[in-house]
Parts: C-alpha cells; structure tokens; sequence
C-alpha cells in the first residue's frame, strides 16, 4: 500500500506525533516497552491523577504514547487505513473535531467508570486506538444519515469493528472502556458535524 503523507494532512500529523513521542520514550526510559510506571511519566492516563493531581490534560496526552513497538506500528497502520478515508470524507475543521472528540473521549470513559464504580483504579491507559474507534464510530453515522457508499463500506467494515470490540473484551490489557469511548465519542462528533452540515443545506461531505 502506497502512503500519500501529503494528502493526508490531519491523519499524517497525528501518526507522526506517535513515532515522536515514542522515539522520545525509548531514548527517555532505555527501553522499546515502557512499564506502567514510565508510561505514568510519559503522559498515560491514571484515573487517581485526574481525581487528585487534577491531570486534566492526560485526557488528551495519554492518546500518544504507546508500550512498545508492535503497539505502535499496528495503531499507526489501523489509523493511516480508516484515517485517510475519512479525511477524504470530511472537510479539514469537522475531521479535526472529530479526532479531538474521540480522543478526549477515549479517557473519559475509563474516567466515569471509575468515578462510578471503581474500574480501573490502578490502570494505565495509552495509545491511538481510541481515536480509531472514534473514526469507526463517525462511518457508522454517516453510513447511517447518507446511505449510498458509506453504508456499502460500513458493511464490508462491520464484521471487523465486532471483532476489535470482541478482542478488547476478551484480552485483559486491552482497554474495553477506552475503545467504547472513542467509539462514543467518534458518533457524537459526527453527528454533530453532520447535522450543523445538512443545517446550513451544502453538500454533506466531499464525496
């Protein structure tokens, strides 16, 4: 597969803060696996340091850093495959919203449920995965507001997206609530964007 970085400004830039922070990381801590301890350092997400430290901004850091090499180069490829679509799809702004959103809501998620009841409490959570759950979110709504190929696409991608969410329940280090938040937050993004889309009557997306 070809990958055309420039056309793909958003999607691109996003990986390529991934390999950064990763790079730095392994410089950092002398090692290609961080442990749960380092990850804390490089910005993870910690349930307890939102509550306490008041760390609001793991919110969005803890969606960069990755454990090791395999975590990485599978989200990076997972993203620059659903992300390039859907850059394609929307216009620069509403796709910026869309990945802000679901990342944010990657960590929420995990956030609410220990607030609530107590899941997670000494967990440590990273990496891009939730965002990309957030975009499998956003080609559900538009496969479901404008039919035509996305719902063709959303088809062919169904099977898949079972399958990630089977994988997150039944592996333990796999963030079942983090991938359910940006799943969440990737649907309401979108559905925002696209009825404020269809409100001002342009055309609902590039394609």
């Amino acid at each position: 597969m070809r990958f055309e970085w420039k056309k793909y400004k958003l999607t691109s830039l996003l990986i390529a803060v991934c390999v950064v922070v990763y790079i730095i990381t392994v410089v950092t801590f002398g090692r290609e696996t961080m442990s749960a301890s380092q990850a804390i350092q490089a910005g993870g997400f910690n349930p307890l340091l939102i509550q306490y430290n008041h760390e609001y901004w793991r919110f969005i850091t803890a969606n960069f850093i990755h454990f090791g090499i395999l975590h990485l180069l599978v989200n990076c490829y997972s993203l620059y495959n659903v992300g390039s679509f859907m850059e394609r799809t929307f216009k620069p702004k509403d796709y910026a919203f869309i990945l802000l959103i679901s990342g944010i809501f990657t960590n929420v998620l995990p956030y609410i449920m220990y607030f609530l009841f107590g899941i997670g409490t000494f967990s440590v959570g990273g990496g891009i995965s939730g965002v990309i759950f957030g975009l499998l979110g956003a080609m559900c709504v538009i496969a479901y507001r404008y039919k035509g190929v996305y719902y063709h696409i959303y088809r062919q991608l169904l099977p898949n997206i079972l399958l990630m969410f089977g994988i997150s329940i039944l592996l333990p280090n796999i963030s079942l609530w983090g991938h359910l938040g940006g799943f969440i937050g990737g649907i309401l993004a979108t559905w925002i964007v696209s009825y404020f889309i269809d409100k001002k009557k342009n055309q609902p997306l590039y394609n």
